[in-house]
């Protein structure tokens, strides 16, 4: 197929559809469509990811809880999407203008735009894909065979998390019935990981989980491991919610993903899902249990810890909570053995080094980006802390990791 075939065929699906496309003729943009109302393109961050990819029909979950989906013809690339969630709460759009590089008010209107873009569930997403695939290369797959790229950094930790909705859909056989991972269960069950609360969720797996898992083709075994995988992500996303740092929620969920791939029973996979949602409940609930935080306390650390870019100021914090801002400063200090001013400047310094190690960022967005007045400060308050300024960190970090 020639490249005004190509760029025809583009424009008359986002016609239809309103999903935006994108042709790339090896790796060059050569055209694209409905992105006319975004001052910047959303894909931008996993741009180069993407167009890396070989499979003839491939999507991505963007830590964001959206999709976008590639069809590889020839020597072209075709990408769309995004599709998926298009609200978000006001640390989370921080987040994502900060991944655009972008202002919050440009932002705004990246989001305006997103939202006349309909909702789409993953499966019908996929389908989408399928159809695309079978016009432009002529083959007949079924979702199972759509690969599910997965975006790992230097040191094999996964950094996707699929979108919310709809996308822990897990069919079963037993006794000629099915059933399947509702959106409500899938809500109820990141709420007992999120909050820590093990018992809820055994109680909660013993309810709602019944029968056995019937006997499955080997291409539903691999959407099992596929379903398995989204699971992880959704879950390691509700420990780091409830408190869980970053990094250990990373390596964990790789860990999991990696020993479910060495599996190749349907009760296996079940009975690992159940023990790594358990398992991240658990070290959730560890974090409270083993400082003997009061609910206030830990309730103040998690919207710490979700909120890096906001005013945590002591007195932001009072008003938020609701108490007198010195009786909040003393109840912090007895129970952490750090001021709030401490236990912020800890959080976004670490924060600091995980950006700096993972993105190119300029170090004025990274300061800026988390609550610093300037960069000159950040340079100071990140070389008081560490030792070493944050170019230093940067570049002796990633010279280490090229080291064989």
């Amino acid at each position: 197929m020639k490249l005004d075939d190509i760029l025809y065929a583009c424009n008359c699906i986002t016609g239809i559809s309103a999903i935006p496309a994108r042709v790339y003729l090896e790796k060059e943009l050569k055209q694209s469509y409905g992105l006319e109302y975004m001052p910047v393109d959303p894909i931008l961050p996993y741009e180069e990811f993407l167009l890396s990819k070989k499979e003839p029909v491939s999507y991505y979950c963007t830590p964001f809880h959206q999709f976008y989906g590639a069809i590889r013809h020839n020597e072209f690339t075709l990408i769309f999407g995004p599709v998926g969630q298009a609200e978000y709460t006001r640390q989370e759009k921080r987040d994502y203008a900060f991944a655009l590089g972008i202002t919050p008010i440009e932002f705004d209107q990246v989001l305006s735009a997103m939202r006349q873009i309909p909702a789409f569930t993953l499966e019908n997403f996929l389908h989408f894909l399928l159809l695309l695939n079978f016009y432009f290369n002529n083959q007949r797959k079924n979702i199972c065979e759509i690969v599910a790229c997965l975006h790992i950094d230097d040191n094999n930790t996964i950094y996707s998390n699929p979108v919310k909705n709809n996308v822990l859909k897990q069919k079963k056989k037993a006794s000629g019935n099915s059933s399947y991972f509702t959106r409500s269960f899938e809500k109820e069950m990141l709420n007992f990981v999120r909050e820590g609360d093990v018992e809820g969720l055994k109680n909660f797996f013993s309810e709602k989980i019944q029968g056995n898992v019937g006997i499955l083709s080997n291409e539903q075994i691999r959407q099992q491991k596929n379903l398995f995988i989204v699971a992880a992500t959704l879950i390691s996303r509700a420990a780091m919610d409830g408190g869980l740092y970053e990094d250990q929620a990373y390596q964990l969920s790789d860990m999991y993903i990696r020993k479910c791939e060495e599996l190749f029973s349907p009760e296996a996979i079940m009975k690992l899902a159940y023990k790594m949602a358990l398992d991240f409940t658990e070290r959730v609930f560890s974090i409270d249990s083993q400082t003997a935080l009061s609910p206030l306390v830990a309730s103040v650390i998690t919207y710490i810890r979700k909120n890096i870019s906001a005013d945590l100021s002591c007195k932001a914090l009072a008003k938020r909570f609701f108490i007198n801002r010195n009786q909040l400063s003393a109840r912090f200090k007895k129970e952490t053995g750090k001021t709030l001013n401490e236990f912020v400047i800890h959080e976004r310094i670490k924060r600091a080094k995980s950006l700096l190690i993972n993105t190119d960022k300029p170090l004025a967005e990274i300061a800026g980006y988390l609550g610093f007045s300037s960069q000159s400060y950040f340079h100071t308050i990140f070389k008081r802390h560490t030792g070493r300024t944050p170019n230093e960190f940067r570049y002796s970090d990633l010279y280490s990791k090229a080291l064989p």
